[in-house]
């Protein structure tokens, strides 16, 4: 009985002393010091924190609670078209020289000694509408004669052309017939978009026309029109590049080895290059096949990288990567808002696919106000 006497005035003596200690003045600055040091910790976290966050890559934005990102791109694909050139030329008949009776310069294949005749090769590159009245903004490279005069020697020469002898030219014969042979090439651009592309106005394979062509030392832009089609959804031009380097950019086009499949199984495509269609009476039939293949464009995504200026034009590096028939279309940029802006266009590719190159912003913005296109900018 007694021992629990003692041990709870000891309890209570002990309470007394820590409560004495605990009003005493050392111990509330000793809390207070505590205190403060915790609250420090805690500060220095949260900044950390936000630090971290704010370095992280800039993926590209939620697009809001309507519309996703993944909408907003392939909305996107209704403002890029196919663009189909075809370039024909006639083959002119050889005459009898008039001194000795025979065929001056006449090739050794019989073949060649025909009556005129009418050769076709073909192209494709991609576009962009830059208006809402029809102007497309693509490559003058996608329109040069001259590229594609060889192609029409070897179909005057050995008949139509497939991907596959255009893959290794080394298995061709050599042509006897030379550029003075042919009449100048004649062009036809056809604008594609395929069956079920969101927001598409080439409901089908359309006609459209050349209005100018740079080559590649002026800066490799041209435009085409085409008309007879209303409110064309046009892409607007950014005002500057990101300024973030981690940035995403996206290089939309059509690419080659879908449109292999669209066009013919038997094609290996290579659509930078011309190559004559499998019917060449008809070469009209390609652009049919593409519509009804419902091919869509591609948006593969890289980031902007440095200047270069090859022939003393600026071109800017992206390392989005880039296949052949995407030249002339557009690559584009986020907006804060979630929407995309146009770049500049696909130029030029590389062996490496990480490394590839498109037009200037800059050089754009100038090209399409010296040919007075309505073209909006996302500042203005």
């Amino acid at each position: 009985m007694s021992s629990n006497v003692e041990e709870s005035k000891k309890s209570t003596d002990f309470t007394d002393k820590l409560a004495r200690i605990s009003h005493s003045r050392p111990f509330k600055a000793i809390v207070a010091i505590l205190a403060i040091i915790g609250l420090i910790a805690i500060a220095v976290f949260v900044t950390t924190l936000g630090q971290t966050s704010a370095a992280a890559p800039p993926l590209e934005p939620a697009a809001g609670p309507d519309t996703s990102q993944r909408d907003r791109l392939e909305a996107l694909s209704g403002s890029v078209v196919l663009i189909e050139s075809t370039f024909s030329a006639t083959v002119k008949p050889k005459t009898p020289d008039s001194g000795d009776g025979s065929m001056a310069g006449t090739p050794t294949m019989s073949k060649t000694f025909q009556p005129p005749r009418t050769v076709h090769v073909q192209g494709f590159c991609s576009g962009s509408f830059v208006s809402d009245d029809g102007m497309v903004l693509t490559n003058g490279h996608c329109f040069d004669k001259k590229e594609v005069i060889p192609s029409l020697l070897q179909v005057a020469e050995v008949g139509n052309l497939t991907y596959d002898d255009l893959s290794d030219p080394s298995k061709l014969p050599t042509t006897q017939l030379t550029e003075d042979d042919l009449t100048e090439p004649e062009l036809t651009i056809t604008l594609i978009q395929g069956r079920g592309t969101t927001n598409a106005v080439v409901l089908q394979p359309t006609p459209a026309s050349l209005v100018v062509a740079q080559d590649t030392k002026q800066g490799d832009l041209a435009l085409v029109k085409l008309d007879g089609v209303a409110n064309t959804p046009a892409i607007k031009l950014a005002c500057d590049y990101p300024t973030d380097a981690n940035a995403i950019v996206r290089d939309y086009g059509f690419s080659g080895s879908l449109l292999a499949s669209a066009v013919a199984p038997q094609l290996k495509v290579d659509l930078d290059k011309p190559y004559a269609p499998p019917n060449a009476d008809d070469p009209s039939r390609t652009a049919d096949d593409i519509f009804r293949s419902r091919i869509q464009p591609s948006y593969p995504s890289g980031t902007l990288n440095g200047k270069q200026y090859p022939n003393g034009v600026e071109y800017r590096e992206i390392s989005a990567p880039m296949t052949q028939g995407m030249s002339g279309g557009p690559t584009v940029t986020v907006q804060e808002n979630g929407s995309y802006a146009l770049l500049g266009t696909n130029s030029y590719l590389t062996d490496m696919q990480s490394f590839n190159f498109i037009t200037s912003l800059e050089n754009v913005v100038q090209f399409l106000k010296d040919h007075s296109v309505k073209f909006s900018q996302t500042c203005g």
